[in-house]
């Protein structure tokens, strides 16, 4: 039998005593076989419907990256189940920010939200001589007005902030009150404390150990520095930057394709402005 849950948490002690008591979430032959099905039977997309498996492709065994269907992966289910939620409630009208723009999840966002924003980082001049098609937008500095959005979806672009509270800071200012920021990252879901792994000081960037880099969809000749990695006290920095809530919804799913690779889960921070 198939785990099936979309659990809130507000603290690491709470996710600890939880997941305690559901060994198989680590267990690797679980989670395997959790895959095997998806890519054998289908599954339900949270936003496109019925995936039947010859459209089921899995890349690698990192789950929350590697099984993919009509350009979504586990990451971008997770998030999509709460867009869902939101859209039911407050109708296809509500103005979203979605800080991508060339993947497939923002052209499928895109055919079905009339006032969507996208857009990539595109740090240097060089890069937006490239590509001037595309809107650049600095998560830590973004140009967009105050309390200009329902909606702000963030898919692992949060650790290419300098800092997680610059980040929050201008997520918090860009959302209207109620509006929601959706966010996924790599996750310390077992460390109250994130990881600082760059610094600035006196505007020079300052390593903490071994840097880390992720591929750039606009650049495959460069990198992209990632700043921190967040832990529990993500959810503490969220409050006092002026969120009403903030929570981590753990995410499992045979039905909608949502497992991880070393825990058959994908995590989402949610937080109310």
């Amino acid at each position: 039998m198939f785990l099936e849950f979309r659990e809130p948490f507000g603290r690491l002690d709470d996710w600890r005593n939880w997941v305690d008591l559901l060994p198989q979430l680590r267990d690797p032959a679980y989670i395997q076989e959790v895959a095997r099905s998806v890519a054998s039977s289908g599954f339900i997309d949270p936003f496109l419907g019925a995936v039947p498996a010859a459209e089921v492709v899995i890349e690698h065994t990192n789950y929350r990256e590697g099984l993919l269907a009509r350009g979504s992966t586990s990451r971008y289910r997770a998030i999509l189940t709460h867009v869902v939620d939101y859209i039911l409630a407050n109708g296809r009208c509500s103005t979203i920010y979605l800080s991508e723009h060339i993947t497939m999840f923002a052209q499928t966002m895109a055919a079905h939200f009339p006032y969507l924003v996208t857009s990539e980082y595109l740090p240097n001049a060089a890069a937006r001589r490239r590509h001037p098609d595309i809107r650049h937008e600095d998560p830590a500095k973004l140009s967009l007005p105050d309390h200009s959005f329902d909606l702000y979806i963030s898919s692992d672009t949060m650790v290419y902030a300098p800092s997680m509270e610059t980040f929050l800071r201008e997520a918090r200012r860009v959302l209207r009150r109620s509006g929601l920021l959706l966010a996924t990252f790599p996750f310390r879901y077992g460390e109250q404390a994130s990881e600082i792994k760059v610094k600035m000081i006196d505007g020079k960037i300052v390593h903490a150990g071994e840097p880390v880099y992720h591929g750039d969809p606009l650049d495959d000749e460069r990198q992209r520095l990632v700043f921190f990695i967040p832990g529990w006290d993500i959810l503490d920095q969220a409050r006092a930057l002026g969120f009403r809530s903030a929570e981590i919804i753990a995410h499992s799913s045979r039905t909608n394709a949502i497992i991880g690779e070393e825990i058959a889960a994908v995590f989402v921070l949610k937080a109310m402005a």
